[in-house]
């Protein structure tokens, strides 16, 4: 599958949602990111449908990936990242509108909900204050080689994570 461009509504991707919920454990699905990002529910979406496929995702990054392409790219089984690629990671960004009172507990709940949001899929990735310094507002710029050595970072941590849980009889 290609998510080139901005990623689109949610029911542009509805045969891949289908796709990947139907491969078996046999297969590998490889998601080639260019990116710049777009509708965030559309990649929760793509991310939920992920998380559930018993196929190998692969998320390879050839060009850019940024906003909520970062999100998809981070829930992969497996990164890969081209040469030259560039990466952005920000705040969502939305918009407002009704009476005060509205739109108050909505940037309210919106907060709530990317703070977690973020601390969950950034999490490894990014550190706890550039995670805090993204929501504030923050933009994080990286290269290959950058992006490459924070992964690498996250795996470690997930792996040694993963060996605790069986350990101790969990799964994670």
């Amino acid at each position: 599958f290609y998510i080139s461009g901005d990623i689109k509504e949610a029911k542009e991707y509805t045969a891949w949602n289908q796709l990947m919920r139907n491969a078996t454990e046999n297969d590998a699905v490889i998601l080639h990111i260019n990116s710049s990002g777009g509708d965030i529910f559309t990649a929760i979406q793509l991310m939920r449908t992920m998380a559930e496929s018993p196929a190998t995702v692969i998320a390879s990054v050839e060009g850019m990936c940024m906003s909520a392409a970062t999100l998809i790219f981070l829930c992969a089984d497996v990164c890969e990242v081209s040469d030259h690629s560039h990466f952005m990671f920000h705040t969502y960004s939305s918009g407002n509108w009704g009476k005060g009172n509205e739109q108050l507990a909505s940037v309210i709940a919106d907060d709530k909900w990317a703070r977690t949001l973020f601390n969950s899929v950034y999490k490894g990735f990014l550190d706890p204050k550039e995670i805090k310094e993204m929501i504030d507002g923050k933009d994080f710029w990286m290269d290959p080689i950058e992006v490459k050595k924070r992964l690498e970072k996250r795996n470690k941590t997930v792996k040694k994570t993963k060996g605790i849980a069986k350990k101790r009889g969990r799964r994670v």
